[in-house]
């Protein structure tokens, strides 16, 4: 049940990502935004998009620090087709938006392991942080 919850929460919310960097944006709010506001953003969203992916790993493996690698790379290379995705559809592909989105994964999978020291007996029977 905890890995069906877990994986429709990842799902959903990438949806909502891919959905929200692929829609057109009015040209007064991107301006805004290229004019470097929305790296934390990326990196926000990313980042929460990093502790979904380890939650629902650690759900139904076991989680050690190559799960976290795995990701990490899984996570960066979506991150790049994803910028490059934007292009048909108006908008354009930054290396310093791709950028900002591994610092977030970082940041994300970081704020996991944290957790899973922190809070050892909350931490998922499948979650291994010594291996």
């Amino acid at each position: 049940m905890r890995s069906k919850l877990a994986v429709m929460m990842l799902a959903g919310y990438w949806l909502v990502l891919f959905i929200g960097t692929h829609i057109h944006i009015p040209s007064d709010v991107n301006k805004v935004l290229q004019e470097g506001s929305d790296k934390l953003i990326h990196a926000a969203m990313y980042a929460l998009l990093a502790i979904l992916w380890a939650v629902w790993r650690s759900s139904t493996t076991n989680w050690n620090w190559k799960e976290t690698v795995q990701g990490i790379v899984v996570l960066a290379l979506y991150g790049m087709c994803d910028e490059l995705l934007q292009i048909p559809v108006g908008r354009h592909a930054d290396v310093a938006d791709w950028f900002a989105d591994c610092v977030g994964l970082v940041a994300g999978f970081t704020v996991w392991w944290s957790a899973i020291v922190l809070f050892p007996r909350s931490a998922p029977s499948h979650t291994s942080p010594s291996t």
